[in-house]
């Protein structure tokens, strides 16, 4: 079981966040996929940030314990809107490398 925390910046200046006056046309999520295959897989989703405005630096969130295969993964996130339209996550993209968790040391001998 793993978790991964995604950092990233996005652009509010052409699609702003959603909000109580704007409900159409605005970002109101990002979705976290593993991109490694074919299909896109969801792994967790992500609120926009209240109040968000212009560009955005350092937007954090970790996703809850998972399964995840040991080996790389293409991670990309994706903006989705209130009528469920997304932006690719093929164009956030980064890799990561799960490793195998290190077994606990031995108690130690005296």
């Amino acid at each position: 079981m793993h978790s991964i925390t995604v950092h990233f910046d996005y652009d509010f200046t052409k699609t702003p966040a959603c909000s109580t006056k704007l409900t159409t046309a605005c970002v109101q999520a990002f979705d976290v996929y593993d991109i490694s295959g074919d299909k896109p897989y969801l792994l967790f989703s992500i609120p926009a940030p209240q109040n968000a405005q212009g560009v955005m630096k350092g937007i954090t969130a970790t996703s809850p314990r998972m399964l995840f295969a040991i080996g790389k993964h293409r991670i990309g996130v994706s903006a989705q809107m209130p009528n469920g339209e997304k932006s690719p996550p093929r164009d956030c993209k980064v890799i990561i490398e799960i490793k195998a968790d290190n077994p606990p040391s031995p108690p130690a001998s005296h």
